[in-house]
């Protein structure tokens, strides 16, 4: 009973929908401010009065301005920061989900970790785009439009585990 009543709570306070975080220029790479549930206009105002050409190359070996949001039902974080200069930058656009990989031997079962592939986008308008497809769960067209891009990077996210995606993970 006292079993059950926890398992309720608990997924009475899990978040629904998205939610999203900040991280500052030159925080530490595992630091972040977690806000509350985002919507797509939300967070368009947001990604517009951010000073991005402002917050660019000032890292002084910390993280780049980084604007998170966690899609808690596909359990995945599509992410934006800055690279570059001030008078030459671009978006970075990051997707953390889970990836089913092979192990060595073929009776081997697959494993599950997490992963973040990172896009590089010029424009502000396909970063808008980009979100605007994540929140719509329109998946097939985020694909699409996402793979435009030169893909800038590949990797483990090493924080990701339990299917649970936390925004520090990429």
């Amino acid at each position: 009973s006292l079993r059950i009543s926890r398992l309720t709570l608990a997924l009475q306070y899990m978040p629904e929908g998205f939610t999203y975080s900040v991280q500052e220029v030159g925080y530490d790479f595992d630091q972040c401010d977690e806000y509350g549930t985002i919507d797509f206009n939300s967070f368009v105002d947001r990604f517009r009065v951010y000073s991005w050409r402002e917050q660019v190359g000032k890292s002084g070996g910390g993280s780049e301005a980084t604007l998170s949001v966690t899609n808690h039902v596909e359990n995945t974080i599509l992410w934006v920061s800055v690279a570059g200069t001030i008078e030459n930058f671009e978006y970075l656009v990051g997707l953390v989900y889970a990836k089913n990989i092979k192990k060595y031997l073929l009776f081997d079962p697959e494993k599950e970790i997490g992963w973040v592939e990172c896009y590089l986008v010029k424009e502000s308008q396909e970063v808008e785009k980009l979100f605007k497809d994540y929140f719509e769960y329109s998946l097939d067209k985020f694909s699409g439009l996402l793979l435009r891009h030169d893909l800038f990077f590949q990797q483990k996210a090493e924080k990701y585990a339990n299917k649970r995606v936390h925004a520090t993970d990429a």
